[in-house]
């Protein structure tokens, strides 16, 4: 399960804590994680193609091991948060460039 951390917390059209990123090498999409699969489906949030984001240059702290950000070209920058140390080998290699 990744989590996402907005800004300001104006937004809570979305649960944060329910996000299933999935990678179709063009394009990489933001789904719901339904809490329920066998009786729900996952519903699409958004999508970025490739080129449109990278992995942050900059570092984050090293007290947050669990998480993975990425950054896109205006500046901003997008924190995603692995529910379990190992998934953040993974899900690096999900948001690197091809």
């Amino acid at each position: 399960m990744i989590t996402t951390r907005t800004g300001t917390g104006d937004d809570l059209r979305h649960d944060n804590h329910r996000l299933a990123p999935a990678s179709t090498g063009q394009r990489l999409l933001l789904l719901s994680r339904p809490v329920l699969p066998e009786r729900e489906a996952a519903q699409p949030l958004g999508e970025l193609p490739r080129g449109r984001f990278t992995l942050r240059p900059e570092p984050h702290p090293a007290r947050h091991t669990y998480r993975v950000d990425i950054a896109f070209p205006d500046g901003s920058w997008l924190a995603l948060e692995a529910a379990e140390r190992e998934q953040v080998p993974q899900l690096t290699r999900l948001l690197s460039p091809l």
